[in-house]
């Protein structure tokens, strides 16, 4: 079961708002109008509207204790039953809008979380017996919450002495193979194992202490949310900033990545070209004990949560922001740092030039890891022009096709999706939306030319979702290129954020708050131009390649809550006559499959992937555990995917990027590093091959 669960980072790339001060009162009333006012959304504009009863009730439920104690360590049966007696309450709860069942388990998570603290402190002060005959079941759904303090104190201890033999194991795995590291006796390697699993134990429990009672509305919230749709969420103005950052690329702030070590702020890395990077002073393993705003006051951010502490570093592009740093020599220093532009690079497109040995032909790659899009800003940054470019870019290098990768890309701008279809296509409908209480609409192409006419492969796999999905089968459908790969995710819905301040104001409810975040909603489902849904069932590929996640359940099916898949009459629309055959083009490369070294390694391993999926009883006897992993790591090794050289396919720069990289030395790294995991890369590799066959069919 995918659990929908408020995740309390520990690693995030800097950022900054400033806090301010809110009294009880005004948390209450806060959060009584954000649940009123989610209600009100859901109920009148949701895609999937759900009727507020008894059935709703308990199934909210049902998923709300698992997303409050997902493991069964905090909670015992009593409390249990306690927070059953409102299973059948909360429809009613959110018409009279109230929250009697937040507040109850609110205090009652918080409560159980400090007594389980003090209950792991103790039982990792006293040594773990290595010789018990027990075993440990770490899938959550197969047990039951226990009954008594005393069995969730036996349930802690063999957690916890599951990760110390776990410890033990790799340590004294490490000194037989290193005859220099001395020699441990298995009892001080036990006491030491304790010791790193205490300190870890001790920083989980610190960082859920942290816990905000703001963060355990969210779960209460989103659990209900959750009813109608995977993708359908509340973000705290905090959580919805960040999710603004991820889809444009790029945030203004320091650039560097923190984490939170012994209740300091530590950096862990800084990024190359950022302003962190051009002042020079900070660097990875540098402590962050206090924060100012140019000349103002310094805030000490010591034992303060990390999503906290990156919110005082964020700030606009040219403001200065002064840190005060411990340096890993014990010396502190003030270091200011003037903010600037953040990329992240990895999201946007970029292009090399392919070719095979043998072959003269030039074919293009393009890699776009996101569908990104700056909503809102004139001029801001958008995929579909970058991808744009690059088509351009890879032409003037006079390719006979290009490879579009949208491997492991979980969507994003639907718009842009619909203006990269069209550069492919000379006219017509892309996709088919229906939306809230109308009728389908088709979303056509844009763009009066086609911008490139010649062979197209898609690259998807399961993780390829929601607008990746869209392009792939809209291309799919016009027979316009040939996808490759693995079936793709299957997220067939679209959602929208509505800002709950707009959203008071259009229901004319009382609103005193500055911000009190925004509700991502589905709105409408989103159909191939042929009719069928994507949702659940996803896009299927031309021409499949075997892939690690082959043999087990992946994608939008495995949500508790997700959508059905339905259809609708298809589009108008004409399709391409292709000079390939599709299944000439399955036949060559299943030839091919049959005798890759590689390839056979990835079924094998896929195989592997699914038969220790249910290896979850896990024994506590030290000599039973060895066996055991010693036994997994054959069986690990004997499917490993084989590393195979590719030696007849090469990768080089386009044009564009080597006239840019001349006087870019970050860029070249980059370009570097994009272009040595390129030509690794036995997917591309294949599908070039597909690509070329297309041609010169």
């Amino acid at each position: 079961m995918k659990k929908l669960i408020y995740i309390f980072s520990a690693t995030a790339v800097v950022l900054l708002m400033a806090c301010s001060a809110i009294t009880v009162k005004e948390k209450v009333n806060n959060e009584k109008l954000v649940f009123d006012l989610t209600n009100k959304l859901s109920s009148n504009l949701h895609y999937n509207k759900q009727d507020l009863n008894d059935e709703f009730s308990k199934r909210v439920f049902d998923g709300f204790l698992e997303n409050i104690d997902p493991n069964k360590r905090f909670l015992v049966q009593e409390d249990v039953d306690k927070l059953s007696a409102f299973k059948f309450k909360i429809d009613d709860e959110l018409k009279a809008n109230e929250l009697t069942l937040f507040s109850v388990y609110a205090d009652l998570i918080s409560k159980r979380e400090t007594e389980s603290e003090k209950l792991v402190l103790k039982l990792i002060a006293q040594p773990v017996d290595l010789t018990i005959k027990d075993s440990v079941e770490l899938d959550a759904d197969k047990i039951k919450f226990v009954s008594t303090k005393k069995e969730l104190k036996a349930r802690w201890s063999k957690y916890i002495q599951s990760r110390v033999i776990n410890e033990i194991y790799f340590e004294q795995k490490n000194q037989e193979e290193n005859d220099t590291l001395p020699q441990k006796t298995l009892i001080v390697l036990e006491e030491e194992a304790r010791e790193k699993v205490g300190e870890r134990l001790k920083d989980w429990f610190k960082r859920l202490s942290q816990l905000e009672r703001g963060d355990r509305f969210a779960v209460y919230v989103n659990s209900i949310l959750q009813i109608y749709g995977p993708h359908t969420s509340y973000f705290p103005p905090k959580d919805k900033e960040d999710f603004d950052i991820s889809m444009s690329g790029k945030l203004e702030g320091i650039g560097a990545t923190l984490t939170v070590k012994d209740g300091y702020i530590k950096v862990s890395k800084i990024i190359a070209g950022s302003a962190s990077w051009k002042q020079g002073d900070l660097k990875a393993g540098d402590l962050i004990t206090a924060v100012a705003q140019g000349d103002s006051t310094p805030v000490g951010v010591v034992n303060m949560r990390l999503d906290k502490a990156v919110r005082f570093i964020r700030g606009p592009k040219g403001t200065e922001v002064r840190l005060t740093v411990k340096k890993v020599d014990g010396s502190t220093i003030v270091i200011p740092i003037i903010r600037d532009v953040v990329v992240i690079e990895e999201t946007y497109a970029k292009s090399l030039l392919l070719n095979q040995k043998g072959d003269s032909t030039n074919y293009g790659y393009i890699h776009l890891g996101s569908f990104y899009a700056e909503f809102g800003k004139r001029n801001g940054k958008r995929c579909s022009v970058d991808v744009l470019n690059e088509i351009n870019s890879l032409k003037s290098s006079k390719v006979e096709g290009i490879i579009l990768d949208l491997r492991n890309n979980g969507g994003g701008s639907l718009s842009d999706a619909v203006d990269m279809v069209g550069y492919f296509i000379k006219a017509g409908p892309v996709v088919q939306v229906d939306g809230v209480g109308q009728a389908p609409e088709s979303y056509t192409d844009r763009d009066p030319d086609q911008q490139f006419t010649k062979p197209l492969v898609v690259m998807v796999n399961n993780f390829s979702a929601s607008a990746s999905e869209i392009f792939a089968a809209a291309i799919q459908d016009y027979n316009r290129g040939v996808v490759v790969g693995s079936n793709s995710f299957g997220k067939g819905t679209v959602q929208r954020f509505f800002s709950l301040n707009d959203v008071a104001q259009q229901f004319q409810v009382k609103n005193d708050a500055n911000d009190i975040g925004a509700v991502k909603q589905t709105i409408a489902k989103f159909f191939r131009i042929n009719g069928g849904a994507t949702q659940l069932k996803g896009v299927s590929p031309d021409v499949k390649l075997p892939d690690s996640y082959d043999f087990i359940e992946i994608g939008e099916k495995e949500y508790d809550f997700a959508l059905n898949w339905t259809s609708i009459p298809p589009a108008a629309y004409e399709k391409y006559i292709a000079s390939y055959d599709i299944d000439n083009l399955n036949k060559n490369t299943q030839g091919r499959l049959d005798t890759s070294k590689y390839f056979q390694s990835v079924v094998n391993n896929a195989k592997m992937v699914k038969e220790v999926q249910g290896f979850t009883l896990i024994p506590l006897n030290f000599e039973e555990y060895k066996r055991y992993k010693k036994a997994r790591k054959a069986k690990s090794d004997s499917a490993e995917v084989k590393e195979v050289t590719i030696v007849d396919m090469t990768v080089e720069l386009n044009k564009y990027d080597l006239f840019k990289a001349q006087t870019d030395t970050i860029l070249q790294t980059r370009l570097k590093k994009f272009k040595e995991n390129t030509s690794k890369d036995h997917y591309i590799r294949e599908s070039l091959r597909v690509l070329s066959e297309m041609v010169k069919d």
